[in-house]
């Protein structure tokens, strides 16, 4: 019995403790631990709308190792939607590498109580789940 249970402690330090996937549950856990290998660098969107108006597009550069089919999402920070309102939270998916990432129509808004500021920010998700650090993106709302 000894004999067989070191036999496969050796084992498993031989391979480096991998799991049945070959170790990429191992380097999921070190990615996820060191942080993503890409971020955005710029997010380009009109920060005023008219209420009722045209939609606005959402331009994201980014750089690094993004996997693909990626997602953008802009989405209303924890504070940015204002009590009472109901904010969305617009999301794309990219299924081929593309810089910058392109949301048509994701920025608008429809409010009886003109101005009023949105907050919100831009995040983007790998296909391997890892997150960007979000970019502030808030716009205004204003009267027709």
């Amino acid at each position: 019995m000894r004999v067989v249970l070191i036999t496969a402690l050796l084992g498993m330090l031989a391979s480096g403790c991998r799991d049945d996937d070959g170790g990429a549950a191992d380097a999921a856990r070190r990615a996820d631990a060191a942080g993503p290998t890409f971020s955005i660098t710029t997010v380009d969107y009109p920060d005023t709308r008219v209420s009722g108006g045209e939609r606005g597009d959402l331009s994201v550069m980014w750089t690094g190792d993004l996997t693909f089919p990626a997602t953008v999402i802009y989405r209303p920070t924890a504070t940015g939607c204002p009590p009472t309102f109901n904010c969305t939270s617009p999301t794309a998916q990219f299924n081929t590498s593309e810089n910058p990432l392109i949301m048509t129509e994701a920025v608008w808004c429809t409010t009886p109580t003109p101005p009023v500021t949105f907050g919100y920010e831009v995040v983007i998700v790998g296909a391997d789940a890892t997150e960007s650090a979000p970019f502030p993106a808030p716009f205004d709302c204003i009267a027709p």
